[in-house]
């Protein structure tokens, strides 16, 4: 299969800028004109639209990502700004009005039940959460969330006679001498630590906006709120059900892993230090030194799983801005860029083996998004985000046989073990965040104090035995600082665990039957929004909200992995 074509210039100009409103607003004039009570008329106005939203979806997604590249860029940082003040709020009118019109058409019957069903449903949805007071509050939302990101994009911390990122800071993190993690761990807590007044306002701002947005949508809590505006066809007692089993199926596991971890170290207890230190007492596993080697390696690994895959990861190497460094905003990510059906990857490596895990999910995400674009009539129809962590969750356990393009025997076995010892710990820090998140969002009134003291609370439910013994208590209390989610993405965390079970009943399914397990991982992946969540998961031949008995056996997965 080729890869999707740009979306070509048919209603929109290839040579004016779509973050210019005097250009966009004759554009919209046109469509808002279109007849559109014929299967005819509705398939131009349709198409027409597509462009157009992906023409301004582009430029948009590409403006935030230069403030980003480099958070000290005033300019980028100032169009970005002038986007989100400007630009964003009249083009939020804009789509209420045309969904209302497409709701509207006497035609609409026409595409029931065809590849445009899905975005119907999503332009209902949108229509139904419109209201124009939230227009300058998503406007402040979005302001807010910039300057998370440019506190955290400034995050340096001074160790050792050098300055690093975070990203940077793995090294010392993973060091076999506990002394420096120990050391490591403490000034990097204590970078984040210095900002934490201002990020507590900035939190408490962003909670009082989301608050407000809810309520105009009629709406008790922002956590209800949220989950329409995702359109989750699960409700919050899927998420409690997900709690509870982690608690009760994977903490144990967690500490399992912990203690064989402390014995094999020789400790005589487990530090925050100590959670990424290698057992075998060994250097840190370095598996390349430049981003292009850490591309040509992960091109081989991909074209001996699947030459196709291999091919797309080839034709995406442009499109990735790769290594860390100073003044970049933190994390990885894979962004679409929606006109020229492209996927574009974000992250901060350094070198670690935890870089080569961040790009085989991020290209998972990226094989997703290229091999669904046959089934996304309307660029910007959604796929459910639950699957899409599947998609590249799967990828990272996928190639455990192809490390040995980084590795030799023994450090391959190394890495695969790294890997597996650290889900059972993904899954039981998701469900603190958000169990963590559905009590905040559900307590108006909470105090800062209450905050903190929830983080504790939620910490000490889902204990993998660590020992704070003799740790400042506020770099404890405010460990949840440095995750992005909270602040830029709510909610967005319970996906990881969902999608963490199912990534794992893929890779079983691999271990019984390699060719089949890939084939339905494919065509799971080539639905795109055409199924809903528990849909996809049986296409990629999984169960979404697992049995108890499931998640047991998924346990027992790992530990056979890791020789328990």
């Amino acid at each position: 299969m080729t890869l999707p074509l740009p979306i070509p210039h048919v209603f929109t100009p290839s040579d004016r800028s779509a973050g210019d409103l005097d250009t966009l607003k004759p554009l919209y004039e046109s469509l808002a004109a279109m007849p559109i009570d014929t299967k005819e008329g509705l398939d131009s106005f349709l198409k027409a639209w597509n462009e157009f939203e992906a023409w301004i979806g582009e430029h948009v997604r590409l403006a935030q990502l230069a403030t980003q590249v480099d958070t000290k860029d005033e300019v980028a940082q100032e169009h970005w700004m002038h986007l989100v003040a400007n630009v964003l709020p009249i083009l939020s009118q804009w789509d209420d009005f045309l969904g209302k019109r497409l709701l509207a058409s006497k035609a609409l019957e026409s595409i029931e039940k065809t590849p445009y069903q899905p975005y119907v449903r999503q332009v209902k949805r949108g229509v139904e959460l419109f209201r124009e007071k939230n227009i300058p509050l998503h406007t402040r939302e979005s302001e807010l969330e910039n300057d998370y990101n440019k506190i955290s994009g400034s995050w340096l911390t001074e160790f050792r006679g050098g300055s690093h990122t975070r990203s940077g800071m793995m090294q010392f993190l993973v060091s076999p001498d506990r002394e420096t993690r120990s050391e490591a761990w403490t000034a990097l807590a204590q970078t984040t630590q210095k900002d934490a007044d201002a990020l507590d306002d900035i939190w408490e701002k962003l909670f009082e906006v989301r608050a407000e947005v809810a309520h105009n949508c009629g709406f008790e809590n922002y956590r209800d709120y949220i989950f329409a505006a995702k359109m989750r066809d699960y409700s919050p007692d899927a998420c409690f059900a997900y709690h509870e089993l982690i608690a009760e199926e994977v903490v144990p596991v967690a500490n399992e892993v912990n203690e064989m971890l402390r014995g094999q170290l020789n400790l005589d207890s487990w530090r925050p230090w100590d959670t990424m230190a290698d057992p075998t007492g060994g250097e840190p596993l370095r598996p390349f030194q430049t981003a292009e080697q850490l591309q040509d390696g992960v091109e081989r690994m991909m074209r001996r799983l699947d030459p196709e895959l291999g091919g797309h990861f080839h034709d995406i190497r442009a499109h990735q801005d790769l290594e860390s460094r100073p003044g970049k905003s933190q994390g990885g990510f894979m962004m679409t860029l929606p006109m020229s059906q492209r996927p574009f990857i974000f992250m901060n490596s350094s070198g670690m083996h935890n870089d080569l895990v961040t790009m085989l999910h991020e290209a998972g995400h990226a094989f997703h998004f290229l091999l669904s674009a046959h089934n996304r009539p309307m660029a910007g129809t959604s796929v459910p985000m639950e699957f899409n962590e599947v998609a590249s969750m799967s990828m990272e356990l996928l190639h455990y046989d192809t490390l040995d393009e980084f590795y030799g025997k023994d450090d391959r076995k190394r890495a695969i073990h790294q890997h597996l010892r650290r889900i059972p710990g993904l899954l039981v820090s998701v469900a603190r965040g958000d169990a963590f998140q559905q009590a905040l969002y559900t307590k108006p009134n909470h105090t800062r104090a209450e905050r903190h003291a929830e983080w504790l609370a939620q910490e000490n439910r889902f204990s993998t035995g660590i020992d704070w013994t003799g740790i400042d208590p506020e770099l404890r209390m405010k460990g949840w600082h440095s995750i992005l989610h909270f602040f830029v993405v709510p909610f967005y965390y319970i996906e990881y665990g969902f999608a963490q079970l199912g990534a794992l009943q893929v890779a079983m399914n691999a271990d019984r039957d390699p060719g089949n397990a890939l084939k339905l991982y494919r065509e799971a992946l080539t639905l795109g929004p055409q199924a809903d969540t528990a849909g996809l998961y049986r296409a990629a031949g999984a169960e979404f909200v697992p049995t108890r008995e499931k998640v047991r056996e998924l346990m027992n997965w790992v530990r056979k992995g890791l020789e328990l």
